[in-house]
């Protein structure tokens, strides 16, 4: 019985935190056929830098995010890149709302919800290695419903919630893309520099 007791503690903090793992988010809007289109074109032969922000998790995202996107030859860290073309530099941190612990899902392991509204995305902007007189602002960002608790579960069967982190997600990385490669003709005058 004893031993049934000092587990009860470490049960119950397996149980919150299973409650709390299960968590969705959303993810940005579908692209359109027109998106959809000019992603199927675009690359910049281009290899960029990101600068150390002085959050260092934005700045290591922001390289992440870059590459996942597929638009570069190389993203690295300012500092491991030797002759960038292009320098990354992060405008404004995006990060989740801070909110007390849910306590309610906790107690009630997962069955009362907690949501959030979150934003989410990147803002950066990108200039020439070679001349800092022109950049290009990418502010990639949207809102959208954080859910914790069991419920969760079933709002990830839909398209636009996803379990985990959106930034990890194909849909997510392809907006990204899409926003970036929009800018394409400004890009690529910087790049001519």
């Amino acid at each position: 019985m004893i031993k049934r007791l000092k587990r009860t503690p470490t049960i119950l903090a397996g149980l919150a935190f299973s409650t709390l793992s299960c968590a969705t988010a959303a993810v940005p809007p579908a692209l359109s056929p027109e998106d959809s289109e000019l992603l199927s074109t675009v690359r910049f032969p281009a290899r960029v830098g990101v600068e150390l922000y002085q959050y260092p998790v934005y700045s290591e995202r922001l390289v992440t995010s870059l590459r996942s996107t597929g638009l570069f030859v190389d993203v690295q860290p300012l500092e491991a890149i030797a002759d960038p073309d292009l320098i990354a530099t992060v405008r404004r941190p995006i990060y989740g709302t801070a909110t007390m612990a849910p306590l309610l899902t906790i107690v009630t392991l997962g069955i009362v919800p907690t949501i959030v509204a979150e934003e989410w995305g990147e803002s950066f902007s990108l200039r020439s290695a070679n001349s800092e007189s022109s950049s290009v602002d990418i502010e990639f960002t949207y809102s959208g419903p954080t859910t914790l608790g069991w419920v969760a579960l079933i709002r990830a069967l839909s398209p636009r919630h996803v379990l985990g982190r959106p930034h990890e997600k194909p849909r997510f990385q392809r907006a990204l893309a899409a926003a970036i490669a929009k800018e394409e003709s400004r890009i690529n005058r910087m790049l001519e520099q």
